[in-house]
């Protein structure tokens, strides 16, 4: 930043020491160093070159999974981090986070299976019997989700994150459909309060692409819906 300074008036008055053209030329540099490394132009709020921690949200996904083993496919979606704290490095944009978000996953059953329920609630997977026919059955579960991510920079804006999920199940809702149309619903009793899920992916801007493995079945005796795979995408991340 350019400044400019006129003097008017006799010579031997022009002998005045102008001290704060010092100051005002660091205040003015302080500014473009705002500018360049502040919320100005969407650029975020940090300085990549000293250590420090930063507040953050953002992380809109959703994503579907294939039919593995006994169970038939997924999908899920929600949002990683509606707060999160981020550490960053001096390191080339690395940087640790953790955040609180929530998310919805739903899973169907297998061909020949369906969920039985049992009197206090809860339910195991049965094969279907001969002259009995389950069109359709699944179950969906409510989550809030704590990402724990290590993310590095890989060029430019291209970034690599990977990490554990921890998953606190609030309900499970399973729905059954059979061949006359009659659906069943209730709250699965035997429900798994608590589960991790190792997520990994890249974003590059605001988009980016993951994928997710759930060793653990979400509902306790039922390994039927043990490994589930996701593939899906990432906004603002």
């Amino acid at each position: 930043m350019l400044l400019g300074l006129s003097i008017f008036g006799k010579p031997a008055e022009q002998t005045v020491q102008f001290t704060d053209l010092t100051t005002d030329t660091i205040k003015a540099d302080s500014l473009l160093d705002i500018q360049n490394h502040g919320c100005m132009f969407g650029r975020p709020f940090h300085d990549d070159s000293k250590p420090h921690f930063t507040l953050f949200v953002g992380g809109l996904f959703g994503g579907g999974g294939p039919s593995m083993g006994d169970h038939g496919a997924s999908y899920e979606f929600g949002v990683l981090n509606l707060v999160g704290v981020a550490y960053y490095t001096s390191h080339h944009n690395q940087r640790l986070s953790a955040g609180l978000g929530v998310m919805i996953k739903g899973v169907n059953c297998g061909n020949d299976s369906f969920l039985l329920r049992h009197d206090d609630n809860s339910v195991t997977v049965e094969h279907v019997a001969n002259g009995y026919a389950e069109n359709f059955t699944k179950f969906e579960i409510s989550s809030f989700i704590i990402p724990l991510f290590y993310r590095q920079r890989l060029y430019k804006p291209l970034n690599f994150y990977a990490g554990p999920i921890v998953r606190c199940n609030m309900r499970c809702s399973p729905k059954t459909k059979n061949e006359e149309s009659k659906e069943d619903k209730w709250r699965v009793s035997n429900l798994r309060r608590f589960n991790i899920d190792l997520m990994a992916g890249i974003d590059c801007f605001w988009l980016g692409f993951y994928i997710k493995y759930s060793p653990l079945s979400d509902i306790k005796n039922c390994s039927q819906f043990n490994n589930t795979l996701t593939l899906g995408g990432t906004i603002a991340f």
